[in-house]
């Protein structure tokens, strides 16, 4: 779902769900399944705005306990997969160099 400001158009706000990535099967036309990116309860708000932001959205943020974050969708997608063939590779008890 996106939003874009009417006063301010430069201004988009992203609310993404049920986020999926997969290391193989990369056609999208095989079908949208893959591994989670976040747990099934957690939503990835994503602000977008050149330049500083407004400060009714500053408070508004502040209020809700909302605060700026790095976050990767790539990184975490690479991490989780890591994670995944480092979890595998000690179930086979193989050595890794």
């Amino acid at each position: 779902m996106a939003f874009s400001g009417i006063e301010q158009p430069e201004l988009r706000i992203t609310f993404d769900t049920n986020l999926r990535f997969r290391t193989d099967e990369l056609d999208l036309r095989l079908g949208s399944h893959g591994a989670p990116l976040l747990m099934p309860d957690e939503v990835l708000m994503e602000l977008k705005i050149p330049g500083v932001w407004p400060m009714w959205l500053s408070r508004l943020l502040s209020e809700t306990g909302a605060f700026p974050t790095s976050f990767s969708k790539i990184g975490h997608c690479y991490k989780n997969s890591i994670l995944r063939e480092t979890a595998t590779n000690d179930k086979e008890g193989s050595d890794c160099a």
